[in-house]
């Protein structure tokens, strides 16, 4: 049973982990070593601990910490972990939730598949088919409402930021969403965002910590002078100018346990980014 960790002390309150069947993710301060990275928490050793859910439900290993890890104030070397539990890894705490189920995402009558603009559908369709796990990268500056749109949808969500810049850049962050396939979040993403450079889909066998933690090496790059910019790769106006600049070693790299890029390119065309020496390019035409 899918279960969501959520930070009810310390640094990062607020903070929702989702942990889906078969995932685990580590937890610690080392940026190089962890999933979840917590670096201003004193007490926390550089990869603490590791929960994670399987058949049996959820479950969490302590990983050798000096503080230790404890589930509803005892410690544990291993224990599982259910729904209601207190889960306290250095001085965060964390609270124990079940994954809850998708509901409407807003109090408008839902979209269906025939209400939607006939591109948005041609490209659902074409999505349905894709085997493996549908995810997005949003821009909540692009779109502010987004962020309040993914939390009422109660989709697994997280922002690709963390610590400090989690918390002071909230309303401009980019956000990592899982998707259902035949979702009503998704129908209604696409349709009031698809075209206007509000962020870009991808596919993965990964879960959802996993990708976020490979796309999190990408956020800040160096110029030519040496200094640190933030690299706005969710952007579908740079990603798909910057993918067919890469070499197979930065193909590799950037692709990692991503399958394909989908990166609009204007309402009516849906780039598909698939990695090979190169990144090869097929073009979708969604309007009639």
């Amino acid at each position: 049973m899918p279960i969501v960790l959520e930070v009810i002390a310390g640094e990062q309150k607020g903070l929702e982990i989702a942990i889906g069947d078969g995932e685990s993710v580590r937890v610690g301060k080392d940026t190089g070593l962890a999933d979840c990275v917590f670096p201003l928490d004193p007490s926390m050793s550089l990869v603490h601990a590791t929960a994670g859910c399987d058949d049996g439900g959820g479950w969490v290993r302590d990983l050798n910490s000096l503080a230790g890890t404890y589930v509803n104030d005892v410690r544990v070397a291993q224990a599982r972990i259910a729904p209601g539990d207190t889960l306290r890894v250095g001085d965060t705490v964390f609270q124990v939730q079940a994954a809850p189920r998708e509901t409407p995402v807003t109090t408008e009558p839902a979209l269906s598949d025939d209400t939607v603009p006939e591109p948005v559908q041609r490209l659902l369709d074409l999505l349905r088919r894709e085997p493996l796990s549908l995810f997005a990268v949003l821009d909540a500056a692009r779109a502010p409402s987004v962020v309040a749109l993914l939390r009422e949808s109660r989709a697994a969500m997280q922002s690709l930021f963390e610590g400090e810049p989690a918390e002071e850049l909230a309303p401009v962050a980019p956000y990592l969403v899982a998707l259902e396939k035949d979702s009503a979040l998704l129908r209604k993403l696409l349709s009031d965002g698809w075209g206007d450079s509000r962020g870009v889909l991808l596919t993965s066998a990964a879960g959802l910590q996993q990708v976020r933690t490979h796309l999190r090496q990408f956020l800040l790059v160096q110029d030519d002078r040496g200094n640190q910019q933030y690299f706005r790769f969710y952007d579908p106006r740079v990603l798909r100018v910057y993918l067919p600049t890469c070499n197979a070693a930065e193909t590799q790299q950037f692709f990692g346990p991503i399958d394909r890029f989908i990166v609009e390119d204007g309402p009516e065309l849906a780039l598909w980014f698939l990695p090979d020496e190169r990144p090869q390019l097929s073009v979708t035409v969604l309007a009639p």
